[in-house]
């Protein structure tokens, strides 16, 4: 099996890589490289028991932390959407709900390439394409969507029949915090160097009140 942030071409007519099969976006197939709701719950109850004691919440709490922070992939038109087993173990093992994902490449590329093509980003979250569009990477200038769905930035959230499109959106807390915290330090840059936003001291003025 072959797997990646891109989708491998068969470019030569007599190749033998032409007798690849595409499973990309196969239901069937669609919890092969996650950990699915139901195989979390029961293969990792010592896990999670383990977790809940050294952070001292209940199982409960620590099975909605998780699928908060971690849950929420899915590739197909139906199944269960999974968990990103990277994140999870890393979790696991640390007992802390850290930016597992994020922290194991840079996002500097896509980052780039929004920049250079001014790419509009105010509505990525809900927004729709068939899958054709989704496999085809061949014009980042006119639409990022399929390399952000590609990359894992984007997953499916559903699917319209009627229209034969996909509902894309940010997988889940982690995904989400990472793409916008990279495009905040690219993008709000200070004249020492630092970030000129700082997410942190935002929330605090407005919780205080503070408007300036």
């Amino acid at each position: 099996m072959l797997t990646g942030i891109t989708k491998f071409g068969k470019v030569s007519v007599f190749s033998g890589i032409n007798n690849l099969k595409d499973i990309s976006m196969l239901p069937k197939y669609n919890d092969i490289c996650g950990i699915s709701e139901s195989e979390f719950k029961q293969d990792f109850k010592d896990s999670i028991k383990c977790f809940a004691e050294e952070t001292d919440i209940t199982e409960r709490q620590a099975r909605e932390q998780f699928k908060t922070m971690y849950d929420g992939y899915h590739f197909s038109k139906r199944g269960e959407f999974i968990y990103n087993p990277f994140s999870v173990l890393n979790a696991f093992d640390d007992s802390e709900l850290g930016s597992y994902w994020y922290a194991s490449g840079s996002p500097s590329y896509l980052i780039d390439i929004i920049e250079r093509y001014n790419y509009p980003l105010d509505s990525i979250d809900g927004v729709r394409r068939n899958e054709i569009e989704l496999s085809d990477i061949s014009d980042m200038e006119k639409d990022l969507v399929p390399l952000l769905y590609q990359s894992g930035y984007l997953t499916i959230k559903d699917y319209d029949d009627s229209t034969d499109e996909y509902v894309l959106g940010f997988p889940n807390i982690e995904v989400r915090s990472a793409f916008w915290s990279s495009l905040a330090k690219r993008f709000f840059r200070g004249v020492d160097g630092r970030s000129a936003f700082n997410v942190r001291d935002c929330v605090n003025d407005i919780l205080a009140g503070n408007a300036n």
